[in-house]
């Protein structure tokens, strides 16, 4: 389990499972060459599916700002992977999920200074801006749930959704910790982390992200806001025909 050298500090858990090494590498070299100012705990949780990791094990050796630990669950399933990484934290740890091939830049944050949930700025590799608004908490994730960084609370993720767990996460976890997201002073006082992304899995399942983001709406706040959350994406639908 957790060391205390790590308390404080960030860890970032990495769930893999895919046929290529590829990825996993640019994401691990990208924050190995980088000049950390804070501990980083890489924890890479893989599945009995995945392939031999060893050539990836034997290119990186710890550093005093950056540690790296392979971990094999023999559980299939990305929140299954991230779960099992949780279990490596203590309450009120910070930490990150950060998909393989998925780049963060951290060497400018000196220390982590998290009351319960911090927002950061993101923005996708195909894309020339940031984003730094959240969007309408009824119309799914309000950010991409890789550029927010958590207090572990002991909260984990539910199988229940193969895509939408982060969204159904998302909301539990600003219930439990009473945290209002569209605070701006909340937004303003935070660090700001840079995160790209070409797009996830939920950006290739529209409809399973859909009907799975309706089911946890209706769970969670009623059948009104799965309407609200229909009204929204069909403007949005509007909005990319007429440009």
């Amino acid at each position: 389990m957790a060391n205390n050298i790590f308390t404080n500090n960030l860890t970032i858990i990495t769930p893999f499972k895919d046929i290529s090494n590829v990825n996993l590498y640019q994401t691990i070299n990208d924050l190995y060459k980088q000049n950390l100012k804070i501990i980083v705990r890489h924890l890479i949780i893989y599945d009995i599916s995945c392939p031999d990791l060893s050539r990836i094990k034997d290119l990186f050796i710890n550093k005093s700002n950056y540690y790296i630990e392979f971990i094999r669950t023999d559980k299939k399933g990305i929140y299954n992977s991230i779960n099992e990484g949780l279990k490596y934290l203590k309450n009120n740890d910070y930490y990150i999920v950060l998909g393989a091939g998925d780049l963060i830049f951290l060497e400018n944050i000196k220390k982590l200074k998290i009351q319960k949930l911090i927002f950061c700025k993101y923005k996708l590799s195909n894309k020339k801006t940031q984003f730094i608004n959240c969007r309408n908490l009824y119309s799914g994730m309000p950010y991409c749930h890789n550029a927010i960084i958590f207090k572990h609370n002991k909260l984990i993720y539910s199988n229940d959704y193969s895509i939408s767990s982060d969204y159904d996460y998302f909301i539990k976890f600003i219930r439990m910790e009473d945290v209002n997201i569209f605070d701006r002073r909340n937004y303003n006082e935070k660090i700001n982390v840079v995160f790209e992304s070409e797009g996830g899995i939920s950006s290739r399942s529209l409809i399973k992200k859909n009907l799975q983001n309706l089911s946890i709406l209706n769970q969670n706040f009623g059948i009104k806001y799965t309407f609200i959350y229909i009204i929204i994406n069909i403007r949005k639908i509007i909005k990319i025909l007429n440009e």
